[in-house]
């Protein structure tokens, strides 16, 4: 069994801040650290191999805890962004143009859906109807986290073999300038 990692209880209250954060200067503030001090020491807390055990352990428990609850996982989270990236915003109004309720979206409609405003409609200071503003996620970057999670956007690397045909005279040549240049 894997043993615990010691540290004095403002650090580990720092680690604790840290993890939810993920900034130093703020963690340190909230672990009780002068706020003048606070980047300094966060700085300095974040080199040390101890806090950054205690960081690494913690971080994965806390991310299978998260995975456990919510069910977490490659699949999952393209699904999601594939709700967004492929959702239609015609399918947020029915046959007769009307917004449809919240409750008669599909799955994937509202997963895709960031929200609706609605505006009052005015003429003369007299209220005569309303406007709903359907607001979706952005596809662009939906898309972009898909390619990325699936690596489409990962730079191709190729060997490439050149052959050349040296006279002896190159050879000769090249062998005594690495000779003299790395003796």
């Amino acid at each position: 069994m894997k043993k615990e990692v010691k540290l004095t209880a403002q650090k580990k209250r720092f680690c604790d801040e840290y993890l939810v954060c993920e900034n130093g200067k703020e963690a340190a503030i909230l672990a009780g650290y002068s706020a003048k001090t606070a980047a300094v020491q966060a700085s300095q807390m974040l080199s040390e191999v101890k806090v950054q055990e205690y960081l690494k352990e913690h971080k994965y428990k806390l991310d299978k805890k998260l995975e456990n609850k919510y069910l977490i996982s490659k699949e999952r989270i393209l699904e999601q962004y594939a709700k967004i990236a492929f959702s239609d915003i015609r399918g947020y109004y029915d046959e007769d143009g009307l917004l449809k309720s919240i409750s008669a979206l599909d799955e994937d409609q509202a997963v895709a859906l960031a929200g609706v405003e609605t505006f009052e409609v005015n003429t003369g200071g007299v209220p005569i109807g309303e406007t709903k503003k359907v607001k979706i996620y952005d596809k662009i970057r939906a898309l972009d986290s898909i390619s990325k999670v699936m690596g489409y956007n990962a730079e191709e690397k190729s060997n490439v073999r050149v052959s050349v045909d040296l006279t002896e005279q190159d050879i000769e040549m090249f062998s005594k300038f690495f000779n003299d240049k790395y003796k």
